[in-house]
């Protein structure tokens, strides 16, 4: 497929998505095999688990054990939308055998790297795909102090904006910061 060198096609979504059905790294030909890690997969912004089913699919015909999220909609306050993933996910943590790994998608970037922090060393691999956090951490690891200058790009995107707005409506309490 053409680059599009970060233009955003939606159109071309299905056809990419054909394309990857007939990759023979999609069918996980001459790969390596996993060990059984438990793996949980998080959404992005105003998404569910569904749009990542090709990715868990993927996952576990590679010999590792996907988990979902059970996130309704990715949306809200980051509080609750932790606690609904820790309650549903701790528990096979604690089931099953060695270290996890994450994945998390955009907003879900945000979410698995709190999570992160709060399962420590439980934790082996954490992977952020097409998250804002690879950028803020990059920015305040070279520039400190310009660290708030990039928190403020990223939260007056339009994304972002919609993402405060459906924190409001969703959890109108809610105290913790965001940033989409």
């Amino acid at each position: 497929m053409p680059q599009n060198h970060g233009v955003i096609n939606e159109s071309q979504a299905l056809l990419e998505y054909f394309a990857l059905q007939r990759d023979p790294a999609f069918i996980g030909a001459n790969l390596p095999r996993g060990d059984g890690k438990l793996v949980l997969v998080l959404p992005g912004l105003f998404a569910n688990d569904m749009y990542l089913r090709p990715l868990r699919r993927w996952l576990q015909r590679m010999g590792y054990v996907p988990a979902l999220s059970t996130l309704a909609v990715n949306a809200g306050c980051p509080k609750r939308l932790l606690t609904s993933i820790e309650r549903t996910f701790l528990p096979k943590v604690d089931a099953h055998p060695g270290d996890v790994a994450i994945i998390g998608h955009s907003r879900g970037g945000m979410l698995g790297k709190a999570l992160v922090s709060r399962l420590g060393n439980r934790v082996s691999h954490f992977i952020a795909l097409g998250s804002p956090l690879g950028a803020l951490l990059a920015q305040s690891q070279d520039e400190p102090e310009d660290l708030e200058a990039a928190l403020n790009t990223v939260a007056h995107s339009r994304v972002a904006s919609a993402g405060r707005g459906a924190t409001k409506l969703l959890d109108p309490n809610c105290d913790a910061p965001t940033c989409g």
